[in-house]
C-alpha cells in the first residue's frame, strides 16, 4: 500500500479544491474512501498523520474517518468504512438494490442522535437528518457499484456509528452507513475515542466531507502544484454560482433565486443530466472539473 503524510494544511487545501466551506469554530468530520491510518498516534489530535492507499473490497474496513478542529489546526483519524459490506449488498440484490447503498462523495450534515439497528445495538452516534436528501447508488444486478447503477436522491439514513469491527483485517457492519472500527455498549476500540471526542463538546450539528483517499494523496504529494478545482454535492461559493448560471443557459437549471451558490439537489441533478447528455451515462459522476466546465462554456476554470 502506497503511504503518504497528510497534513492539516493538506486537509484544508482538499476542502478548498472541492469548494467546501470550513466552519472555523466547530469540529468538522471527514471520510477518506480507500485509505487507512498508518500512524501509531492516529487517534491523537495532531497537525499531520500517515495514511496508506487501500483497495475498497466491501469485506474489510478500508477507509478513514476523521475529526478536524480547524481553529486549532489539528485532526485525528480512525479506521472505518464509507461503503456497505458485501453481505448487505447481496441481500439487497433480491430487492433491486433496496436495503444497501453507497453514498456519492460530497459534503453532508450529521447530528448527534441514536443509531437504532436493534434494541440491544442502539447507541449514541451521528444521525443522517430526516430532511437531507443525498445522492446514492444502488446496485440490483451484481455486487459492484458502478456509475451506471441506479442513482437516487434520497434520505437513506446513512448514519455514522460503530462498525462492530475488531480491526481492518476483520469484518464490519454497514448497509451504507459511515462506520468507525470498534464496538458500542460498552464502547471499545477506535470508536470509543471517536465517540468520546465528539460527545465531549456541546456541538450537536456536524459537517461531514466524504472524499477519495486518492485525492487526499494527490494533494499531499503535490504541495506546490496547483490542482484543478472541483464542484460536487455540497460545494458552495462563487464558482458554484458561475456553474449554475451556465446550467441556466443550457435550460437545465431554474433561474432567479434558485441560483444560490450551493450544489443542492436541484443543481446536482442539473449537473448529472448535462453530463449524461454530453459524455454518456458511464461518465456522469456529478463532479464538475475542467472537462465539464469547458463543455458548459466556462473557459477560466481555476486551479487551487
Amino acid at each position: 500500500m502506497a503511504s503518504f503524510v497528510f497534513t492539516e494544511s493538506d486537509l484544508r487545501r482538499l476542502f478548498q479544491i472541492n469548494q467546501f466551506d470550513v466552519p472555523q469554530n466547530e469540529m468538522v468530520l471527514f471520510g477518506l474512501r480507500g485509505c487507512l491510518p498508518m500512524d501509531a498516534r492516529a487517534e491523537q489530535f495532531l497537525d499531520r498523520h500517515s495514511l496508506a492507499i487501500a483497495d475498497v473490497n466491501y469485506l474489510n474496513p478500508r477507509c478513514t474517518i476523521g475529526q478536524w478542529i480547524p481553529a486549532r489546526r489539528v485532526f485525528a483519524i480512525f479506521p472505518g468504512s464509507t461503503v456497505p459490506h458485501r453481505k448487505y449488498i447481496q441481500k439487497a440484490l433480491a430487492r433491486g438494490g433496496m436495503g444497501a447503498n453507497r453514498m456519492f462523495i460530497g459534503y453532508y450534515t450529521y447530528v448527534k442522535g441514536k443509531h437504532r439497528p436493534s434494541p440491544s445495538g442502539t447507541h449514541d452516534a451521528w444521525r443522517h437528518p430526516d430532511t437531507e436528501l443525498r445522492p446514492i447508488l444502488r446496485t440490483g444486478d451484481d455486487l459492484q457499484y458502478e456509475i451506471t447503477d441506479k442513482i437516487e436522491l434520497a434520505v437513506p439514513y446513512d448514519n455514522l456509528h460503530a462498525a462492530w469491527s475488531s480491526g481492518t483485517g476483520g469484518s464490519y457492519s454497514s448497509a451504507g452507513c459511515q462506520v468507525v472500527v470498534g464496538f458500542p455498549n460498552p464502547n471499545r476500540g477506535p470508536w470509543k475515542t471517536f465517540k468520546n471526542y465528539g460527545y465531549s463538546i456541546p456541538q450537536t450539528k456536524f459537517r461531514y466531507a466524504l472524499l477519495e483517499g486518492l485525492k487526499a494523496a494527490q494533494v499531499a504529494t503535490n504541495p506546490n502544484t496547483p490542482l484543478t478545482a472541483r464542484v460536487l454535492f455540497g460545494s458552495t461559493g462563487d464558482l458554484v454560482r458561475k456553474l449554475e448560471e451556465a446550467l441556466v443557459a443550457k435550460n437545465l437549471h431554474p433561474a432567479g433565486d434558485k441560483i444560490n451558490g450551493i450544489v443542492d439537489v436541484e443543481t446536482w441533478k442539473a449537473i448529472h443530466k448535462f453530463q449524461v447528455q454530453v459524455f454518456g451515462e458511464d461518465e456522469a459522476d456529478g463532479i464538475v472539473g475542467r472537462m465539464t466546465a469547458e463543455s458548459l462554456g466556462i473557459t477560466d476554470w481555476p486551479r487551487v
